[in-house]
């Protein structure tokens, strides 16, 4: 079964993997996580990740986006930034959807 789940806690290990598949660049997508230990992603990275989602713990000029995963049964396939709206410079240049595929 083909699902999206939102970025979470209890996925973290398998969203960390996931992630290291992914180049630091790629689709115009930056993988900030790309060279990120477990650790750190688990307890820095994704609690904002998640605080992100709701709009908190923004960085100035930022905008509230959410990450989705997209499963395949247990396997993480593909991963979509979603923003909730767009500020003036977003819509000259990003737009509201990113996304990679993992290889």
């Amino acid at each position: 079964m083909i699902y999206l789940k939102l970025a979470n806690l209890e996925d973290a290990k398998a969203e960390y993997e996931a992630l290291q598949k992914i180049p630091a660049a790629e689709n115009g997508l930056n993988n900030e996580y790309a060279d990120m230990s477990e650790t750190e992603f688990v307890e820095q990275a994704l609690p904002k990740m998640i605080a992100n989602s709701r709009g908190e713990d923004l960085p100035e000029g930022y905008v509230p986006f959410s990450v989705y995963f997209l499963w395949d049964d247990d396997k993480i396939v593909d991963l979509f930034h979603f923003r909730h709206h767009l500020c003036d410079s977003l819509k000259k240049h990003g737009g509201h959807i990113g996304y990679a595929t993992i290889k």
